[in-house]
């Protein structure tokens, strides 16, 4: 997958890249291991999403691999964060299309909570989205049958 901006939805951070790399075009670029982050640093600065395969990006995005020092859906979330976001708009300099740096960025201050807390953390985010996929399926479900509900009620059926 080759990454770009526009395939990082912002709302959620999940990554749709449109585009792939040939075997010869990956050659010639820095591929990225899966749990990358990938942060937009041009234009709309700030969107961040996290890789789920090995990956390539544009000059528009700047990426941070985890060490073993930090969990990846940690620092996904981490930089995410409407207090980091605004430190990387800051950062970033004031022409017609505001630019961030690999220099500045590599200064955003994130903080690096202990491993233990980290996983405890993305533990607790994957089972929220665990939920938060049951609850979207259920309200689905209720639609519809309100729906089929409604139709009989207004054909007089009940």
């Amino acid at each position: 997958p080759f990454i770009t901006p526009g395939d990082i939805d912002p709302s959620t951070g999940v990554v749709a890249p449109e585009r792939s790399l040939s075997e010869a075009g990956s050659a010639h670029c820095r591929l990225l291991p899966p749990g990358s982050v990938v942060v937009t640093c041009i234009g709309n600065i700030g969107r961040v999403g996290l890789t789920h395969s090995l990956s390539a990006t544009n000059q528009q995005i700047n990426a941070v691999v985890p060490t073993e020092a930090i969990e990846p859906i940690y620092l996904f979330h981490a930089l995410r964060d409407p207090v980091v976001v605004k430190q990387m708009e800051a950062s970033s300099s004031s022409t017609t299309l505001p630019i961030l740096n690999k220099t500045n960025f590599s200064k955003i201050m994130v903080p690096i909570p202990p491993m233990r807390a980290q996983r405890e953390f993305s533990e607790i985010v994957a089972v929220s989205g665990v939920q938060r996929s049951r609850y979207g399926a259920s309200a689905s479900r209720l639609d519809t049958l309100f729906a089929s509900l409604q139709q009989r009620a207004f054909r007089g059926e009940l």
